[in-house]
């Protein structure tokens, strides 16, 4: 990439993008040519962006971004790992396909609320690519209940003292601790 272009300025691109899209179609409520014109631009700029993200990526580069510190010790931060690539990839490839479909099945059927609809999807879309390349945050835990259980939906690195009702541990290396203490209920970690 050159330097105008860099993987740093596509992550940010990337992120924006699809949001841009949903600023602008409220525009053209009254225009569904332009308001379609619109998504779909949107949509074919977002899968472009991330698909020139892809060399980067596959050479071995890993785009980071810190955006904010939403508290001391938590930031609100991006990183392009492979896995997350693969999901914007799928993600924005699809938007397209979609929006085709969408503009089609929308003005067939007369829908009502149809910029309300691609301005929820930009939106939604948008989401999807900062989950995609959401930066994993490092944690410790420690979790201590009485009479309840620890469960979780996924594996836990644990140190020190486990059991079902005690459990420490780092996630990603550690970092700010959260601890959780119950007496009588249990405590269980989801993967959502």
């Amino acid at each position: 990439m050159t330097a105008a272009f860099s993987s740093e300025s596509a992550l940010i691109l990337a992120l924006l993008t699809p949001f841009i899209g949903a600023l602008i179609l409220p525009l053209f409520h009254k225009l569904p040519n332009l308001r379609e014109t619109v998504t779909l631009v949107t949509a074919a700029a977002l899968c472009f962006i991330v698909f020139r993200l892809l060399g980067p990526v596959l050479s071995g580069a890993r785009p980071e971004l810190s955006v904010i510190d939403v508290v001391p010790g938590l930031t609100m931060a991006f990183k392009v790992e492979p896995l997350g690539m693969l999901f914007a990839l799928v993600a924005s490839s699809l938007w397209i396909v979609n929006s085709v479909y969408s503009v089609g099945y929308m003005r067939a059927n007369d829908e009502p609320r149809q910029t309300t609809f691609y301005v929820c999807f930009a939106v939604a879309l948008g989401s999807t690519i900062g989950i995609a390349f959401a930066k994993n945050s490092p944690i410790s835990y420690e979790l201590e209940t009485v009479n309840g259980r620890i469960e979780g939906d996924f594996t836990l690195a644990v140190e020190g003292k486990f059991g079902p009702k005690e459990a420490r541990g780092k996630l990603n290396g550690g970092g700010d601790t959260l601890r959780c203490e119950t007496v009588n209920g249990s405590i269980k970690l989801l993967a959502r």
